[in-house]
């Protein structure tokens, strides 16, 4: 089936940037609407300032990608495998291939999301399962990746809105190769190949699957594993998996990235398949009193044990002083937590509430923060006058709704106020407090720059190869020299923002969207 192109880009109305890769010298994306087919698009094109040689190896990708989403094409992949479609190219008199139209996803890749930490348990189960099932499509043609790594995926959003990860899309097959053939290590990104693959192994589906390990562990640890086996082995410590990942994810992890190859995931589906199981325990209903169940309510509700043992003292404080206060000086006998005996037919010389329910007062002396029991003191005074005791108080204990009828007991009256000593509230610890993350703090210094141009200085971290990119506008970006970077070709005095990144085309931390203007000197302390 022959791919579709077009001669020029004037059906596509570009809307805006999205982000620059200069993996391959340079290279744009934007989103743009596809006036014909009523449908927004992402455009990858080459930067106008590249230099023939880097345009080269640009344009070399570009053709490889166009070479196998023809195979995709035709197979009908992309109706079933999450991989981002490519629709057409642009070809100027047939001699080049200098930008793509392919399906808009989302502005999100996961190198930005990782760019503010790392993801939740769940959601790097769900990205490396959609990778994993885009591997098993393109392998069963003898179609290997070779670049799978956070900026060649595309993040999918719930359909409210709310940012939650709900799926990815495989993108970028500029450095793609079939199974068997000879590839230039050197061209791949140097912290997501796989060993064997430089000791010369031939391209094979099992390295695509040593990268998705990869993703899985930089999803889960916010850092990339070859980062943090150099950190460890510089600092002399010992290397861990993922602690903060259940034994079944770990499981998968270690399997992935083992040293020997013959351990490593070889097939597709069978990544496939502990990825769905390990997904599915995520997500199984708990059993209740589970351990899991208890951890997970410890999540949510940290210190909810200690404020629940907290507010029944309270209360029970509460319930004594108001009893207290309604007894007053009247006789009361002395308080017992549980009854000495139950009379449900009391004998006749004995009086019972019944005798006058007029004059009665009952009032809850004392709750049992631990079985939630309540001592209620009932005082009756009748009017009989031959009876030799005017009062009497009956004493019983139950749960609080069940107060009001209680089984009673008699207790012969006192003169002496009940002593109760009260146990005084433990000192609640105070949660630690959270240790907030350093960022990029920006403020305006003057507005004494050239109003065509915007300079920006950074503080207290090193910058090498980081640059800053004006939002929306196609001009050079800022790479910094020390602490210092500019760029020009502004409107004089016009109101923009910009992005600042680093030498992985990764946003920095308080770097994005920041507003300023044609003139202006901006400053930001990385604190």
């Amino acid at each position: 089936m022959a791919f579709p192109r077009t001669q020029c880009a004037a059906a596509h109305d570009s809307i805006r940037q999205l982000r620059v890769d200069r993996s391959l010298g340079r290279i744009i994306y934007y989103k743009a609407y596809e006036r014909e087919n009523r449908r927004w698009v992402m455009v990858r094109e080459c930067f106008d300032g590249l230099d023939p040689d880097n345009r080269q190896v640009v344009v070399a990708g570009f053709r490889r990608e166009v070479e196998f989403a023809a195979i995709l094409r035709e197979k009908d992949v992309y109706s079933s495998a999450p991989i981002v479609e490519l629709y057409e190219t642009l070809e100027v008199a047939g001699e080049s291939c200098e930008r793509l139209f392919l399906e808009f996803v989302s502005d999100r890749w996961l190198s930005n999301a990782l760019s503010a930490g790392s993801l939740g348990e769940r959601s790097a189960l769900i990205v490396a399962r959609d990778i994993a099932r885009a591997v098993e499509a393109h392998a069963a043609y003898g179609i290997v990746h070779l670049n799978i790594q956070p900026t060649a995926v595309l993040l999918q959003d719930n359909a409210d809105g709310d940012r939650t990860i709900s799926g990815a899309k495989l993108d970028d097959y500029s450095h793609a190769c079939r199974a068997g053939d000879s590839v230039n290590v050197d061209s791949l990104a140097r912290m997501y190949r796989a060993p064997d693959l430089l000791d010369g192994a031939p391209p094979h589906c099992a390295h695509d699957l040593y990268n998705i390990g990869l993703l899985l562990w930089e999803m889960l640890t916010g850092t990339p594993y070859a980062r943090a086996k150099a950190e460890a082995k510089q600092k002399g410590t010992a290397f861990d998996w993922p602690l903060n990942a259940s034994p079944e994810t770990k499981r998968i992890v270690e399997k992935a990235l083992h040293a020997d190859p013959d351990q490593r995931y070889r097939e597709p589906s069978e990544l496939v398949k502990d990825l769905d199981q390990a997904l599915q325990l995520s997500s199984s209903p708990l059993t209740p009193g589970s351990s899991k169940q208890q951890e997970e309510e410890g999540k949510r509700r940290p210190g909810g044990l200690l404020l629940g043992s907290l507010a029944g003292i309270v209360l029970f404080l509460v319930l004594i002083a108001v009893a207290w206060a309604a007894l007053g000086d009247e006789p009361a006998a002395a308080v017992s937590p549980t009854p000495t005996a139950t009379t449900p037919n009391a004998p006749s010389s004995t009086r019972t509430a019944a005798t006058n329910p007029t004059a009665a007062t009952t009032v809850i002396v004392a709750v049992n923060a631990t079985t939630t029991q309540a001592i209620v003191r009932t005082t009756r005074t009748t009017e009989a006058a031959t009876d030799p005791t005017p009062t009497a108080t009956i004493e019983a204990t139950g749960t609080a709704s069940a107060a009001a009828t209680p089984q009673a007991t008699l207790v012969v009256p006192t003169h002496t106020r009940p002593s109760i000593t009260a146990t005084p509230a433990p000192t609640a610890t105070p949660a630690p407090t959270a240790t907030p993350q350093p960022r990029l703090r920006f403020v305006r210094l003057n507005e004494d720059d050239d109003p065509t141009c915007i300079s920006v200085q950074i503080r207290y971290i090193r910058t090498d190869g980081w640059f800053f990119r004006v939002d929306g506008l196609r001009l050079p970006e800022g790479y910094f020299k020390g602490e210092n970077a500019r760029v020009c070709g502004l409107s004089p005095r016009q109101q923009v923002t910009f992005t600042v990144y680093n030498s992985g085309g990764q946003i920095i931390r308080g770097g994005q969207g920041i507003p300023s203007r044609g003139g202006d000197m901006m400053r930001a302390d990385w604190r």
